[in-house]
């Protein structure tokens, strides 16, 4: 969706981070896939930018440095989690809500399907998870969401990787093992050993 402006400072919390605004979307050839899943799905045709910090210091943040990265792709999982912790009223968007947002994308629904993991009955373990809530504001970044989004941007530079694909949130929430969307990935079959195996496929 080129020119589209995706906001995402209201899921920080106040003092976390300013004018932080993914801007126009423009096509980058040359950037590498993300290694993990079939090069026709994984390859990035799309990235962002986004407005940097008024201040360097808060560039140092935990999950700041992550949303100057993201693909459209990975900015799309940030966005439908967002959406989900809003309709059950969360007051953080977890590692539940990324996995919820993961489904969606079309690499990731390739790669499960690749590994023979039953999407529906994982769609539906995560759905009966997602706790409903009262907090009617913006829901923010959880602390773990927030290791995750770190994680991700690890593992990407660790692949040489300029930018943060959805496959490498899902290589975070397997590194980060102690959320629940962790636990329900190593339930269903998806552990960073079988990612490690199909990255090099």
């Amino acid at each position: 969706m080129p020119g589209q402006l995706f906001n995402l400072s209201r899921y920080f919390k106040k003092g976390d981070s300013q004018d932080v605004q993914v801007v126009n979307q423009t096509p980058a050839a040359d950037v590498k896939s993300s290694g993990v899943s079939s090069p026709s799905l994984s390859s990035v045709s799309q990235t962002e930018s986004v407005t940097q910090p008024t201040s360097p210091a808060l560039s140092q943040r935990i999950g700041m440095d992550v949303l100057t990265k993201l693909t459209q792709r990975a900015n799309q999982v940030i966005l439908r989690a967002a959406a989900k912790a809003t309709e059950k009223k969360a007051k953080y968007i977890d590692t539940e809500h990324i996995l919820w947002g993961l489904l969606e994308d079309s690499g990731i629904y390739q790669l499960f399907s690749e590994i023979k993991v039953n999407i529906a009955e994982l769609q539906t373990e995560i759905e009966k998870n997602l706790q409903n809530g009262n907090y009617n504001a913006p829901p923010q970044f959880s602390p773990r969401v927030k290791k995750v989004l770190e994680l991700s941007l690890s593992a990407a530079r660790a692949l040489k990787f300029e930018f943060v694909s959805p496959e490498h949130l899902l290589l975070a929430l397997t590194q980060e093992k102690e959320g629940l969307a962790a636990q329900i990935l190593t339930k269903n079959g998806v552990t960073i050993e079988i990612l490690n195996k199909k990255r090099w496929n």
